[in-house]
């Protein structure tokens, strides 16, 4: 039972929205208006505390977040990591951690958001581990079924995740 109070008194210390809460709190904001997106494992919990912090300021976000992360956290009684905001949207991609049509729909749609920012707006950007699943777009000349097979061939291989994320890297849209 000690390994899991041990566990249970630690997990705080790394609550996505505590952090990005008390990191905000650092940084001087005179009542800007901000844009968020975010993808990966923690990137909902990293948005709960963007919202928190900015409240109505938020123009719009897009989060892109694993298949069942809510269902986890409902599952867990941390819903309060979930992101809520009448101009946010967020999409569950990237089922078992492998990028999926939906990843490749959140991910343009987060694109072409971008895209639409001019030089003075703000951008918060929040990234987390499984980030690469959740943002998952393919360069024009390669499918999301052959990209796949590359990774799945390159991890049964044995491949680190450093040469994994150069190879994803080359075979994503650069746009």
């Amino acid at each position: 039972m000690l390994l899991e109070d041990i566990f249970l008194e630690a997990l705080p210390s790394i609550d996505p929205k505590r952090l990005v809460l008390e990191n905000l709190r650092t940084k001087s904001f005179s009542n800007e208006k901000v844009h968020i997106i975010g993808f990966g494992k923690a990137a909902a919990g990293m948005a709960a505390g963007i919202i928190e912090f900015f409240g109505e300021n938020i123009i719009e976000g897009i989060i892109s977040v694993p298949v069942g992360t809510r269902k986890s956290m409902e599952q867990n009684n941390r819903t309060g990591l979930w992101p809520v905001h009448k101009r946010v949207k967020v999409f569950e991609v990237a089922k078992d951690n492998l990028p999926d049509q939906a990843a490749v729909d959140a991910s343009n749609l987060i694109l072409d958001f971008v895209k639409t920012l001019k030089s003075d707006d703000k951008l918060i950007v929040s990234c987390s581990g499984g980030g690469s699943a959740c943002l998952a777009c393919p360069a024009d000349w390669i499918s999301l079924q052959d990209k796949l097979k590359v990774i799945k061939e390159l991890q049964s291989k044995g491949a680190t995740i450093q040469e994994l994320n150069s190879i994803r890297s080359l075979l994503s849209n650069k746009d």
